[in-house]
């Protein structure tokens, strides 16, 4: 059997959604020879490999000769502009050899079944244990604002104000005439832009976890009963994850600001404002 290898790359939402194509793969492919890549370059720019670290998951293996044939598949591409070993987004090809993309598709997840528990006991501090506590005791809806990169020019182009406070302003709206007695949780990068446009009562804004503990946010975001996302794999897996049978997940209607396909990740169970 051919040997085939998944990059794993980019943030944790990015790599939960790698790893469900890497499930999706293996339904299809002899798991042996299934293996992973994880380029440092891929994921410094973020906060490693979270994914085996939060969530209960067994990542495929990797190796000194996998990290030799990734090399030369891209050095060949390089020299030759021969793709004929490389998948990735919109040019997937399962006799392929090296997977390289961020496979965010609905159809990867519809009929594999995917269980993602986060890794127990999770290490929260006082304050997050009472901002948990508060969550579950209350009609909570998480509200996450990713500014931070969005605002480099770089992302900017693509990502960036789209959820701006018409977008906020609105899913508030929509959640007010749905939810008797909301308790809205703010998670952001920008909390001084956060408590600017968000003018609620009963609202908690949290931004304790920075860095390698922001996949808390993550988890205490996935708790609440409903959820309003960015335009952010962080926060749109938050939402998945939510357990709540009769939640309310809200997005914005556009994912990408530049003329990139919006990528198909909802169902009609979402809102799109």
């Amino acid at each position: 059997m051919q040997m085939k290898i998944v990059t794993f790359q980019g943030g944790l939402g990015n790599q939960l959604f790698q790893y469900v194509f890497y499930l999706w793969l293996d339904m299809r492919c002899d798991k042996d020879n299934i293996y992973g890549y994880y380029p440092k370059k891929g994921l410094r720019a973020h906060n490693g490999l979270e994914i085996e670290k939060v969530f209960e998951v067994k990542l495929p293996n990797s190796s000194l000769s996998t990290d030799l044939i990734v090399k030369s598949i891209k050095l060949i591409n390089k020299i030759f502009k021969n793709r004929q070993y490389i998948s990735t987004d919109g040019r997937l090809d399962v006799n392929g050899v090296l997977f390289e993309g961020f496979w965010q598709d609905k159809c990867f997840w519809e009929d594999v079944d995917i269980v993602l528990n986060f890794r127990w006991p999770l290490k929260l501090d006082v304050t997050n244990s009472f901002i948990m506590t508060k969550i579950q005791a209350n009609n909570s809806i998480s509200i996450h604002i990713r500014r931070g990169d969005y605002l480099l020019p770089k992302y900017r182009n693509i990502y960036g104000d789209i959820c701006n406070e018409e977008y906020y302003q609105k899913a508030i709206e929509y959640i007010l005439k749905c939810v008797d007695e909301p308790f809205f949780f703010v998670f952001s990068d920008d909390i001084d832009w956060a408590k600017s446009i968000i003018n609620v009562p009963n609202v908690t804004f949290v931004n304790n976890n920075k860095g390698k503990d922001s996949y808390i946010d993550m988890f205490l975001m996935s708790l609440c009963h409903h959820n309003i996302i960015a335009n952010s794999t962080f926060s749109w897996w938050a939402a998945q994850l939510n357990k709540h049978s009769d939640k309310i997940m809200i997005a914005p209607i556009r994912w990408f600001k530049s003329l990139f396909k919006d990528p198909n990740i909802f169902t009609e169970s979402w809102i799109r404002i």
